[in-house]
């Protein structure tokens, strides 16, 4: 969280994603609301007080390429959208066979979503 409540500080933590393939709208990218990382210190006040004043920024969510890269202060809001395609998601330590199963026998097992 925020260091303090009372005063916007610096970022001192950030995200990296950096996805191991192309990530279309489909497959469910990240999703940030640019400048919610000054809300965030006291969320509800200072959400309604930005409705009320029409500061609040429209979420944004980015098709990334593989090795393209997300960078963002972990105070703004953010969260993963749904993955609605057929494609399986595979981490550094999931698994996935050639025919789109996933080998759960395979050390880390893997997810299937969708």
């Amino acid at each position: 969280g925020h260091t303090s409540i009372a005063t916007h500080l610096p970022c001192h933590v950030f995200n990296v994603f950096v996805p191991l393939v192309d990530v279309p709208l489909a497959m469910g990218p990240t999703e940030v609301r640019p400048g919610t990382q000054y809300h965030t210190r006291n969320l509800a006040p200072m959400m309604l007080a930005a409705r009320c004043k029409k500061t609040l920024r429209k979420s944004a969510v980015a098709e990334l390429g593989m090795g393209d890269a997300l960078v963002f202060d972990y105070r703004i809001l953010h969260r993963g959208r749904a993955n609605l395609s057929d494609e399986v998601v595979v981490g550094d330590d999931d698994a996935a066979r050639a025919d789109g199963e996933v080998d759960l026998c395979e050390e880390g097992g893997g997810v299937r979503r969708g």
